[in-house]
């Protein structure tokens, strides 16, 4: 589950940056309905959105034993 949001991650932000040589007779339409600015707005929130699910999926990806900076302790070195 936790690579689907991941994914999903990398979905949204790829194909958000990628609309402009995708789908440029559909942005420029959208665009155009709704105006430049709040076109650009989308774009930038469905960015955030993906780089946040990418942040959260590689977050909670790695074991808990991975996130802690201190190291383990070899035993019978009495410190």
């Amino acid at each position: 589950m936790l690579i689907l949001i991941l994914l999903l991650g990398l979905f949204l932000f790829i194909s958000a940056h990628s609309l402009r040589f995708l789908a440029s007779k559909t942005r420029a339409k959208v665009s155009g309905v709704i105006g430049e600015e709040r076109w650009r707005g989308f774009v930038a929130l469905v960015s955030l959105i993906g780089v946040l699910l990418i942040c959260l999926g590689y977050w909670t990806g790695w074991p808990a034993a991975s996130r802690s900076r201190s190291t383990p302790r070899r035993p019978g070195r009495g410190t």
